[in-house]
Protein backbone atom coordinates (compact mmCIF):
# COMPACT_ATOMS: atom_id res chain seq x y z
CA UNK A 1 0.00 0.00 0.00
CA UNK A 2 1.60 3.55 -0.65
CA UNK A 3 2.38 5.15 2.61
CA UNK A 4 1.93 8.67 1.60
CA UNK A 5 -1.77 8.69 2.55
CA UNK A 6 -1.35 9.09 6.62
CA UNK A 7 -4.69 6.97 8.34
CA UNK A 8 -5.32 6.36 12.27
CA UNK A 9 -3.74 3.19 13.66
CA UNK A 10 -7.46 2.04 14.12
CA UNK A 11 -8.19 2.60 10.37
CA UNK A 12 -4.92 1.31 8.99
CA UNK A 13 -6.52 -1.92 11.05
CA UNK A 14 -9.35 -2.26 9.51
CA UNK A 15 -7.83 -2.15 6.24
CA UNK A 16 -5.57 -4.25 6.33
CA UNK A 17 -8.06 -7.53 8.21
CA UNK A 18 -10.81 -6.01 5.67
CA UNK A 19 -8.16 -6.58 2.44
CA UNK A 20 -7.18 -9.69 3.86
CA UNK A 21 -10.35 -11.08 4.45
CA UNK A 22 -11.52 -10.08 0.95
CA UNK A 23 -8.20 -11.75 -0.62
CA UNK A 24 -7.47 -7.96 -2.33
CA UNK A 25 -4.70 -5.51 -2.23
CA UNK A 26 -5.38 -2.81 0.66
CA UNK A 27 -4.61 -0.13 -2.67
CA UNK A 28 -7.71 -2.16 -4.76
CA UNK A 29 -9.94 -2.12 -1.43
CA UNK A 30 -9.52 1.32 -1.14
CA UNK A 31 -9.74 2.20 -4.73
CA UNK A 32 -13.33 0.22 -4.59
CA UNK A 33 -14.52 1.92 -1.67
CA UNK A 34 -13.44 5.67 -3.43
CA UNK A 35 -15.30 4.60 -6.34
CA UNK A 36 -18.49 3.27 -4.73
CA UNK A 37 -18.69 6.26 -2.22
CA UNK A 38 -18.33 8.94 -5.29
CA UNK A 39 -21.52 6.63 -6.92
CA UNK A 40 -23.21 7.11 -3.68
CA UNK A 41 -22.17 11.16 -3.60
CA UNK A 42 -23.29 11.63 -7.14
CA UNK A 43 -26.90 10.22 -6.72
CA UNK A 44 -27.32 12.51 -3.66
CA UNK A 45 -25.87 15.49 -5.49
CA UNK A 46 -28.33 14.95 -8.30
CA UNK A 47 -31.53 14.22 -5.93
CA UNK A 48 -31.02 17.43 -4.49
CA UNK A 49 -30.96 19.30 -7.72
CA UNK A 50 -34.14 17.62 -8.17
CA UNK A 51 -35.12 18.99 -5.36
CA UNK A 52 -34.33 22.20 -5.04
CA UNK A 53 -35.87 22.16 -8.73
CA UNK A 54 -39.17 21.64 -7.29
CA UNK A 55 -38.26 23.47 -4.61
CA UNK A 56 -37.99 26.73 -6.75
CA UNK A 57 -41.48 25.82 -8.87
CA UNK A 58 -43.89 28.39 -8.46
CA UNK A 59 -47.69 27.57 -7.99
CA UNK A 60 -48.27 27.99 -11.85
CA UNK A 61 -45.71 25.56 -12.46
CA UNK A 62 -47.28 23.22 -10.89
CA UNK A 63 -50.68 24.13 -11.93
CA UNK A 64 -49.34 23.47 -15.40
CA UNK A 65 -47.83 20.16 -14.23
CA UNK A 66 -51.39 19.14 -13.27
CA UNK A 67 -53.12 20.04 -16.11
CA UNK A 68 -50.91 17.83 -18.28
CA UNK A 69 -51.94 15.09 -16.34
Amino acid sequence: MNNNILFPEKIKHKLKNTSNFLGISEEDFLINAVLYYLKVVEKQASFKQEIDMWNEASDEDFLNFEKKL
